[in-house]
């Protein structure tokens, strides 16, 4: 990090703080219980170098220089002081907030879960190979006992007025008592204990609260896979929170393949509610002055500071112009840069109230993980290339260091899955 760019930016004060700090430690220690441990051994323990030129050098000053560099962006803007659309960092984070953006989905979900445990462990089989151990006649007699028990609960949610967890719950209840299913026969003769003599069949309600991409990967892919297609049918629909959404209501022709599938058993889905994303898309023509006689329309030449040269003084600073503007209902490149650069010093508040929740909404995730120190130090060896060592060992030892940043980072997530928002994160160049 030792270049004439980031070295520029230290200040006198803080070149002079690095002598100072260097100075009043060494004062501390001297009179303080560790000092038997000798100077050099002290400075190696707390700094890692052993002489006052290099804790200077590669400690103070270096850290120092890798905090301007974790604000480094590289090139954003011309010598006309103009936001340059293209070929920035913020083009990558575009990328990945639009990738959010087309895949969002949020609801609220209750189920109920099928299970069966024919080998009776107390453990639910996985119902497909379970199915491959079975004769073609006992396939489709499997087939049609689960399929008959799903009419049934299909039929016994929709009589009760607002199939929630409550009424879910409720029809777990009557099974497991083996009383009348009234909803499919009126005379009470038709009960729970019908679907009970094979497979060992269990039911179990759950209130699996909201569900959304950002949660989706931490569930079977298939499941999450169902909740995104239930959202895709209901965000344009006018959604009834009184009423809920059960799958398969009034699907007389209800198939095995129908419902929802993971390898602990069949889902049945009930929504409660659904959330919809925010759309950021303001344009030109949606804008307005706020005085007749502006020069630009009130989101057309918003001034973004990126560069305060003097914490004490205006007009040194670097201001950035561009639009708040966006085609799509996704944040263009422009508004992640006003909002990347208010969030870091302040409030947003080049925003209204509606576009500034979008924008967040499919951002704030990308710049937290950008933002945080771990990735910062990634980010700077990554910009600092290929690394040679004299050392093999060495070379390995540092390319396993990477390895182990970017699993940590990742949490030991699922990177594969389809609902795993930071896919991709690690091959993209974020040193523009």
């Amino acid at each position: 990090v030792n270049n004439d760019a980031l070295v520029a930016k230290l200040t006198e004060t803080e070149i002079k703080s690095f002598e100072d700090t260097y100075k009043a430690d060494i004062k501390s220690f001297k009179s303080g219980s560790q000092k038997d441990m000798g100077q050099e051994n002290y400075l190696l323990s707390t700094y890692g170098y052993s002489t006052k030129e290099d804790v200077i050098k590669y400690s103070l000053k270096a850290n120092a220089l890798k905090a301007y560099a974790s604000k480094d962006l590289g090139k954003i803007y011309d010598s006309n002081q103009q936001f340059l659309e293209n070929n920035t960092i913020f083009n990558v984070f575009s990328e990945f907030t639009k990738n959010y953006y087309q895949n969002y989905f949020s609801l609220n979900i209750q189920h109920i879960l099928i299970t069966i445990d024919p080998d009776n462990d107390g453990n639910p089989n996985d119902p497909n190979k379970f199915m491959d151990t079975l004769t073609d006649s006992q396939k489709s007699e499997f087939k049609s006992n689960i399929t008959s028990l799903a009419k049934a609960i299909v039929a016994e949610a929709d009589s009760i007025t607002a199939p929630t967890l409550t009424a879910l719950q409720y029809i777990v209840d009557a099974y497991n008592l083996g009383k009348p299913i009234y909803s499919i026969d009126s005379t009470g003769n038709t009960t729970w204990d019908q679907f009970k003599w094979n497979y060992n069949i269990s039911l179990v309600a759950e209130d699996l609260n909201t569900i959304d991409n950002t949660s989706a990967s931490t569930y079977v892919t298939t499941f999450s896979q169902r909740v995104k297609e239930l959202y895709n049918t209901l965000k344009n629909s006018s959604f009834d929170t009184e009423e809920g959404y059960l799958e398969h209501v009034g699907n007389t022709s209800l198939e095995l393949d129908d419902l929802a599938y993971t390898n602990y058993g069949y889902h049945i889905l009930n929504v409660s509610d659904i959330t919809n994303n925010n759309s950021a898309k303001f344009t030109f023509t949606d804008d307005t002055k706020l005085a007749s006689d502006d020069l630009y329309k009130r989101y057309e030449h918003i001034g973004v500071t990126v560069d305060k040269k003097d914490i004490d003084k205006d007009n040194d600073d670097i201001i950035i112009y561009t639009n708040g503007y966006s085609s799509n209902d996704y944040p263009s490149v422009n508004q992640l840069f006003i909002y990347y650069y208010e969030k870091q010093s302040s409030d947003v508040n080049s925003f209204k109230s509606s576009i500034e929740s979008a924008i967040s909404k499919v951002f704030d995730l990308y710049l937290a993980r950008f933002n945080e120190s771990t990735f910062q130090d990634y980010r700077l060896h990554k910009k600092l290339g290929t690394l040679t060592f004299t050392d093999n060992n060495l070379s390995a030892k540092y390319n396993e260091y990477l390895a182990i940043q970017e699993r940590a980072m990742d949490n030991y997530a699922d990177t594969t899955s389809d609902f795993y928002n930071f896919s991709g994160w690690f091959n993209a160049d974020w040193n523009k």
